[in-house]
């Protein structure tokens, strides 16, 4: 059966980090901006056994409707599941104001509150098999996290997956 694995989370969460390993594991999709196969076309024209598609939540500044991106791929006859991406909300906050995704701290956190709300509702409502994956635990225990993962999701993570901590420029002491 082919399988296909939604990546999603709030802006500066790490979704482009998990995409990207995945598509080292052999999953077909992109860790870009640029996502072909959130494009029906493309995704019918090429049918990957193993597929990734990445949303960032909100993408350009609308939310994403999952339950029928979910419902698209499985009756492509895709088993669907779903990667939620974490990270230190501190850290997050700061990256979406750095990456001038808000304006300022309080819309940042407006906005994640609101992202995964939006997104737990639709994957709750889908009904699909997910599982939450922290920025953090990617970083400071990689092997485990990778090993972890792989055993739920029937995947084989590359020993060389280049994660680095993007993190320690938000946690330092100014």
């Amino acid at each position: 059966m082919k399988k296909a694995i939604i990546v999603v989370g709030p802006e500066s969460s790490g979704t482009r980090n998990m995409t990207r390993l995945l598509t080292l594991a052999g999953y077909l999709g992109s860790s870009a901006h640029y996502q072909p196969y959130n494009n029906l076309e493309n995704l019918k024209k090429d049918m990957p056994e193993r597929l990734v598609v990445r949303w960032s939540i909100p993408h350009d500044s609308e939310y994403v409707n999952l339950l029928g991106t979910i419902k698209t791929l499985s009756d492509l006859g895709y088993q669907v599941s779903s990667l939620v991406t974490t990270r230190d909300w501190k850290c997050m906050v700061e990256s979406q104001v750095n990456a001038k995704h808000v304006k300022d701290p309080y819309q940042a956190h407006k906005q994640i509150r609101k992202a995964y709300e939006h997104i737990f509702k639709e994957l709750n409502l889908s009904r699909v098999y997910y599982e939450t994956v922290s920025y953090e635990s990617l970083v400071y225990a990689t092997t485990k996290t990778l090993f972890n993962l792989g055993k739920t999701y029937g995947i084989k993570f590359p020993v060389n997956h280049g994660i680095i901590n993007a993190n320690s420029k938000y946690l330092e002491d100014k």
